[in-house]
This record gives C-alpha cells, structure tokens and sequence, in this order.
C-alpha cells in the first residue's frame, strides 16, 4: 500500500515496488474504473487523462484503459475482480490519496486507488481544472497519475521533480502530472520497450502544403504522433495503433515559396520520446498563372533510438 502526502522529499532513482501486471501480448490493456461518488465535478475527465499520460508517455507496451464509471466501492478486495477508484471521506495525516496493490507471486492481480476529501490538516480541496490546481488547491490529475504508477509497479522515486517522488506541494501546474525520464525508465524496467515502427506510404505535394501517409508497422501503439518538416507548421497524426494508418498536412510556413524545391528532413516524434526521421525531397513544376503541380516521396523512416523529451520538474512527494 502506498500514500500520497504533502511535504518536501529527497530522491535519487527510481524504484520497482515489486510485482507487474503480467503481458498477454503487444499493448496489453489493464483496465479501470471510477467511482465518482463524493468526488468533485469534472472527475471523471481528470480521471481520463490520467489514464492515458502512462499509456501514451511511458514507451512500455502496457496499456491503462478507461473502463467507466462504476458503483463499486471495495478498496483491496482480493475478490471483486475490478480495479477501481474512489473517494472517501477522511483520513489521519496529511494524506492525499492511498493505492492498494495485491500481487500472486511476481504477478499484479488488482489495484484500487482511493482519493480522501479530508486528513488531519483539513478539508482537501481537489481541483480538476486542466490549466492546473490554484494555491491550496491539489490537482486530481497529478494524484491519479502518480498512484497509477504505484498500480503498474512502481515505488516512490528519489529522484528530484519526478511525478514518482512521494510528496507534493499545492498547486500543481499542468506540466506536473507528465512523466519525466526517471518515471518511464521505471516503467521500462519493468515492462520493457514499446515496439513501435513508423513508415512514411506516401508523400503528396500541393499549393497548401504537404500530404503525408504513415504506417505503424510495429506491435504497439504510437501515441500523439507530429510529424516536422522545416519549411512548414508541422501537423499531428493522433494515435497510430499498430497496423494502422494515420495521415495529416503540414502546411507552408508564412514566407515559403510554395513553388521551389524542397529536400529537408522529416521527423516524426510520439508522445513517449520515440524519434524517427528520414530525408524528403519535393520537386514542383510551376505552370501558369500562379499554380504548382508537384510530386513527393520519401523512403521509409528509420527509426531511431528512444530519447527522453521531458526534462526533469520541482515537485515534492514522500
């Protein structure tokens, strides 16, 4: 069991508390449920997106998914076969919020999370704003992403501005519930390395901008995928599931002649610091009055070793 208290905490490394879910394949799913009985509005949404910041930043192929709301409120209960989280009325300390763990062996088998209203200090006042929590307030997201890392497995970090690290101050701004480099090394360690393969189909020019098409061809998902050429505003493909197909426009930057030849680099980046990039060239044939016929291509992506995107960030946790 593990809990979330506000106070300042030293740190030097990641920790592996013991257990993992055990894998039943590429993006394996471990889904959960809330209970937003108690809780404040906007629950449900804070809730959501804690699910997903594991899921699209860590690089592991282990997947949390949001299973919906539930009236259930065991906490620990070896038998309910749910995972689930909840709110409950008060507790001792200065804790936030609790997780609850139960492993067979190596193997997780069930997590349930409970969130308090009120401890020892006081009333806890929750806020579930994206923009980030106000003095004396507590952002939701930033609790539910950190007790989600205890239900994957892993303990308190030591090392400083980490989401693991075991306490937390108030207000907590958007950029404190994403992972740092220390948090989805722990992940990886236990869990390993996503196998994801970008692979640009095809590269279409026109008077606007560029048309690309990009392949997953690896086993697990490529969260939040940008695509970058210099010379345009870049553009997002969302998800790409494995086997999937996502296609978007980068459109010329203010200033570009859309009608000479561009040979640059295409990067590709996904939310979880995977970088691929490869040369791309366009050849335009301007014609009359203005207009551009264009052809592209582009050889498939090379992928690139994983690297870390997010800097380390001052929090506190114990």
């Amino acid at each position: 069991m593990f809990l979330l208290v506000f106070c300042i905490g030293q740190a030097y490394s990641y920790d592996l508390s013991g257990g993992a879910w055990p894998l039943t394949g590429p993006d394996t799913e471990v889904a959960f449920a809330l209970n937003p009985a108690g809780g404040p509005d906007g629950t449900e949404q804070a809730i959501a997106d804690a699910l997903r910041v594991w899921s699209a930043q860590g690089g592991a192929p282990i997947r949390l998914v949001n299973a919906g709301l539930t009236s259930a409120a065991q906490f620990g209960d070896l038998d309910d076969d749910s995972n689930t989280l909840l709110f409950t009325a008060t507790t001792t300390g200065s804790t936030l919020a609790v997780s609850n763990k139960i492993t067979i062996g190596d193997a997780i088998i069930d997590c349930d999370l409970r969130f308090y209203l009120a401890n020892s200090i006081g009333p806890i006042a929750w806020d579930t704003t994206p923009e980030g929590a106000p003095p004396g307030s507590f952002a939701l997201r930033h609790t539910a992403v950190h007790e989600l890392g205890h239900c994957l497995g892993l303990g308190h970090s030591t090392v400083p501005g980490s989401l693991m690290q075991a306490t937390t101050p108030d207000a907590q701004g958007p950029e404190s519930w994403q992972l740092t480099e220390d948090d989805r090394l722990g992940l990886r360690a236990l869990y390993g390395v996503a196998e994801r393969d970008l692979q640009v189909l095809d590269v279409r020019a026109e008077r606007r901008g560029l048309t690309l098409r990009v392949a997953n061809n690896g086993a697990d998902t490529a969260y939040d995928v940008l695509a970058d050429v210099p010379g345009t505003d870049g553009a997002s493909l969302g998800d790409l599931r494995s086997g999937a197909e996502g296609e978007a426009l980068l459109l010329f930057a203010e200033g570009v002649d859309r009608c000479e030849p561009l040979s640059d680099t295409l990067t590709l980046r996904d939310a979880a610091g995977a970088e691929w990039s490869s040369p791309v060239a366009v050849d335009p044939s301007c014609g009359l009055g203005g207009g551009c016929s264009t052809t592209g291509s582009s050889p498939p992506l090379t992928a690139l070793a994983l690297v870390g995107l997010l800097g380390s960030r001052r929090r506190s946790r114990a």
